[in-house]
This record gives structure tokens, C-alpha cells and sequence, in this order.
């Protein structure tokens, strides 16, 4: 750099932290005024004259001026089209101003700039969500939160945001750090094993389906509405058509959760019972009011303990905690009375495996129709309807799932 040039820079920079320096000490209109004269007279250090126009547009910004701070972050770009930094600063002023197509553009014109750039990709991500185009949003959210500072992140929502990126080995590095933290932990265990399909067990353990819910149980509602789930409403309208408006039935709410099913089948029973392996969502099922009778149970043992005491048998959004549901399903038969019913949803498998069942990268087991006829027909039990629904959405996709009802047989 020639000398001169380079003295000029070192003045520039200076001036520029002193310009700062008055608007922190609350000189507000004489850190504008120097800033201002250094942007016009820095001829021969662009970088520079685009750093003032950008500080002035943060100091407008701050005191919302917004049409001030809008001309002087154009004036920055324009000096340094190459700078994400600028680009990203540009998009949120121009959001401000309520100019939204302009402001995606300049969130995208910094992401080209700087791919990781996870602020960018936050504000493009808050603006898509505007407009209501949550799978490319949800895409953007889990890029800002992987590049984004590491401190007070879990290592199970790190492992899940990578998933959702099909970056599997990275998820499954995440998942192998947590277990270098908590070698015991069983959600750890339960999602390595959902990545690299090794040591993959016929349904989640126990340990870890009580340790999820219990961890979960305090924004379970909210978080299943933010999902727009239907699980409820679509059981219990497949339900209804079987059993042909029937009531005073006795009915088992298998796997109850929170008692999201409760409402619904209410309806239907002279005495409904609730089952779930968590306490910690056994207690908000309680404050329902919904159940005659709630249990602290895994499943299948509380069903092989029964001998045709019910009239139904639900389960919602239950069976994606199994992938074998064999030994279930001939559990439920022995539960059910003759002519009972067995209602439930599952997710559905876009690549089924030959076993039938697979653990999905979610954590969750998604199954095969083929599988679950043959499983529901060697259990005793004729399907009376199969229904194909949306149950929730998750990060912007439809969660493809499966309503069945099933008869059991003489």
C-alpha cells in the first residue's frame, strides 16, 4: 500500500474509534458529524468509508431514524458490495421500513457472501415465517442455530436441527459428544443409534421414553398445537364410524400423554382410563379431569395383564415408540373383550425395510402397511378401516401418518 494511502487509513480508523467513543459518552450529534465527514472524505480507503456509513447506520437505527439509517447502510453496500456484514445490516433496516421483498434479497445477497453467516440466515428465516413459507424457514432456523454460538445449546436439539439439515454424521458426532458427557444417558443412546442404525432396539426403552416425557411434559400442549397435530380429532372420528355412536364403553387411552385423547373419547365411555409410562405427563393428564382412572405403565405389560376388560383400546401417536408392534398387538387382543376395538395411528415409512418397522432419523419408528396387516391379522384382529392423514407438521413438512382400526375377532 502506498505510504500515503496507508497513513490516511491509520487516520481514518482512528477518527472513526473516536467518533464511537463520543457516541458512547452520549455525544450523539458529534459522533454523527465526524462520522459523517470521514465517509465523504475517505476517497482512498473504501473499507474504511463503508465502515462510517454502516456505524451511522446503526446509530440512526438505534435512535430510529430509520430513513436516515436506511440511506447510509445503501451508501455502506455500495462502497462494499462484498461484505455480508453490510448486506445482513441492509436487510434489517429495509425490513423495518416494512420493505420486505427488498430485504430478503439483501439477506440472501449476505448469505452468498458468507455461506455460515448464521445471523443472516436467522433474519431470512424470521422474514420467511412471515410470508408463511415454513419449510424453507425451518431450513434457514436450523442453519443459524448449528453455525450460531455453541453456549446454553442442548446436544439433542444440535443433534435434531442436523438431522433436519441431512447432515447425519454430523448429527451423529453431536449425539457421540453428549455421550461423552453423560455416557448413561438413554435419549443419547436412543439417537445415536436413530443415526448410525446400529444397536437400534424393537421399541424405545423404557428409561428413555420416561425421561423424554418427564423433560417434556411442561410444553408438551403447546408445542403440539404449534405443530397444528390432529391426531385426536382423526381417531376419534374414525373411531366414531366403527363403533357406530356406541357409549358407555370401557376404554383404555394407551399412552395417554398429556390426555390430549381424553376430550374425545370422553364421550364414548362409562369409564375411561389412561395409561403412560411418565409421570411427570401423568400429571397433566390429571389436571384434565377427563379420566376415571390414570396409571403409571409401559404398555405392554399393563395390556398382558388384562384379560377382555376393554371395549376399545386407543392409541395416539403411540405406536411411533415401537418398532415391532407384534408383541403388542397379540397384547391388546388379550386386553380387548370379543368384537373390541384396537384404534391407533402410526407413522408411515416412505422407504420400507424388509423387518417392516425402521427407527427413523426423528427418533421415532415408522412402520410398513404390510407389516402391521400381517402383525394385526396373526394377532386375531380384522382392520375395519385404514385412513391416510396428515398428523402434524414438523419444520414445515406433513408428518404422513396412518389411522387404523381394527376388530378383534371371536
Amino acid at each position: 500500500m502506498n505510504p500515503e494511502v496507508s497513513q490516511t487509513v491509520q487516520v481514518m480508523t482512528s477518527s472513526r474509534e473516536s467518533a464511537l467513543a463520543l457516541f458512547e459518552q452520549g455525544q450523539i450529534d458529534d459522533a454523527v458529524s465526524m462520522l459523517r465527514a470521514l465517509a465523504v472524505a475517505g476517497i482512498h480507503d473504501v473499507h474504511s468509508a463503508a465502515e462510517c456509513w454502516n456505524d451511522l447506520g446503526n446509530i440512526y437505527a438505534h435512535h430510529h431514524q430509520l430513513g436516515e439509517a436506511l440511506s447510509a447502510f445503501r451508501r455502506a453496500v455500495q462502497l462494499a458490495p462484498g461484505s455480508a456484514m453490510l448486506w445482513n445490516n441492509l436487510g434489517g433496516i429495509l425490513r423495518r421500513v416494512g420493505e420486505n421483498q427488498s430485504a430478503e434479497f439483501a439477506f440472501r445477497q449476505a448469505i452468498v457472501r458468507q455461506e455460515h453467516f448464521f445471523a443472516a440466515h436467522q433474519n431470512l428465516a424470521e422474514l420467511l415465517d412471515l410470508r408463511g413459507e415454513a419449510l424453507e424457514a425451518a431450513r434457514h432456523h436450523c442453519i443459524a442455530y448449528v453455525e450460531g454460538p455453541r453456549e446454553g445449546k442442548s446436544f439433542e436439539m444440535l443433534g435434531v436441527a442436523y438431522y433436519h439439515l441431512d447432515q447425519k454424521e454430523l448429527a451423529a458426532d453431536v449425539y457421540r459428544q453428549w455421550l461423552e458427557v453423560e455416557p448413561e444417558n438413554p435419549i443419547a443412546q436412543h439417537r445415536l443409534a436413530s443415526c448410525v442404525s446400529e444397536g437400534v432396539p424393537e421399541r424405545m426403552q423404557d428409561e428413555c421414553v420416561e425421561a423424554m416425557f418427564d423433560a417434556f411434559a411442561p410444553s408438551f400442549d403447546a408445542h403440539l398445537a404449534g405443530l397444528d397435530y390432529q391426531g385426536p380429532a382423526f381417531l376419534s372420528k374414525a373411531l366414531y364410524s366403527v363403533i357406530n355412536g356406541k357409549k358407555n364403553l370401557t376404554i383404555l387411552d394407551a399412552g395417554c400423554g398429556t390426555g390430549l385423547c381424553g376430550p374425545v373419547l370422553r364421550p364414548f365411555a362409562s369409564h375411561l382410563i389412561g395409561i403412560d409410562i411418565s409421570s411427570g405427563i401423568l400429571e397433566k393428564a390429571r389436571s384434565r379431569h377427563c379420566y376415571d382412572q390414570l396409571e403409571k405403565s409401559e404398555l405392554t405389560v399393563f395390556l398382558q395383564a388384562a384379560h377382555e376388560v376393554f371395549d376399545v383400546v386407543a392409541a395416539c401417536d403411540t405406536f411411533n415408540y415401537f418398532g415391532f408392534l407384534l408383541p403388542v398387538f397379540q397384547a391388546a387382543a388379550r386386553a380387548l373383550k370379543v368384537k373390541g376395538v384396537l384404534a391407533f395411528t402410526v407413522e408411515d415409512d416412505s422407504a420400507p425395510s424388509a423387518e417392516g418397522w425402521r427407527l427413523a432419523l426423528h427418533g421415532r419408528y415408522v412402520h410398513a402397511d404390510e407389516a402391521l396387516n400381517r402383525w394385526l391379522d396373526e394377532s386375531g384382529f380384522d382392520i375395519q378401516m385404514m385412513n391416510r392423514v396428515p398428523l402434524r407438521q414438523e419444520l414445515g413438512k406433513a408428518v404422513n401418518a396412518t389411522v387404523y382400526v381394527a376388530q378383534r375377532r371371536v
